[in-house]
């Protein structure tokens, strides 16, 4: 607070200080009204120069906090109590919500077993309606399969100088005659002549 309001402080303590000596001229006073309305003028001032800083500050201090420190107590035995009692009225709250819950259980129940069109044409209409927004679509965050294709002209030109000698070979192969065999052909014995000789072919 000190970081975030120094001006506010500094009449703070300012108007503390003006406010003890006040205190301590009373306590003293001997007849000298002018330094009994100097101290009053001061104190004056001070308060006046404390409201112009009220500005600075970003949050409200409660009132009863205020009554609670005025009258002597700490601020951290009123946040105690303060906590204590939002979980007292926390607790209360969530066993009136959980009858209401349990009545409403019965009601639906008995009404159920007299007007049974009734309560289920009420049920039709109180049951919550879907959405008609469809979910927005997810990307897919699974990497594609496969390796990647080469793209650009740098590329094709090295797919092209690769396949080429390639095909020249294989039409080189596919123009050559075909080198003879080294064995020579078998010879085929048929007994089908009318002679009966033994004719031989080649196979």
């Amino acid at each position: 607070m000190s970081k975030t309001c120094p001006g506010l402080i500094s009449a703070l303590q300012d108007s503390l200080d003006k406010l003890h000596e006040l205190e301590i001229t009373i306590e003293d006073c001997c007849g000298d009204t002018e330094l009994l309305v100097g101290r009053l003028d001061g104190l004056l001032e001070s308060l006046g120069a404390l409201h112009g800083k009220s500005s600075e500050a970003a949050f409200d201090v409660p009132l009863d906090l205020i009554k609670f420190v005025d009258a002597g107590g700490s601020p951290d035995v009123f946040l105690g109590g303060v906590t204590r009692t939002a979980l007292s009225d926390n607790q209360a709250a969530a066993g009136k919500v959980a009858a209401l819950g349990a009545f409403r259980e019965e009601i639906l129940k008995q009404a159920a077993a007299a007007f049974p069109e009734d309560t289920a044409a009420y049920l039709a209409l109180a049951a919550p309606r879907p959405t008609l927004n469809p979910p927005a679509a997810t990307a897919d965050p699974s990497p594609p399969s496969g390796p990647p294709s080469s793209v650009g002209p740098a590329a094709a030109a090295t797919d092209r100088a690769t396949a080429a000698p390639v095909a020249a070979a294989a039409a080189a192969a596919a123009s050559e005659p075909s080198a003879p065999s080294p064995h020579p052909p078998a010879a085929v014995v048929s007994a089908g002549s009318a002679d009966g000789g033994v004719t031989e072919s080649a196979q």
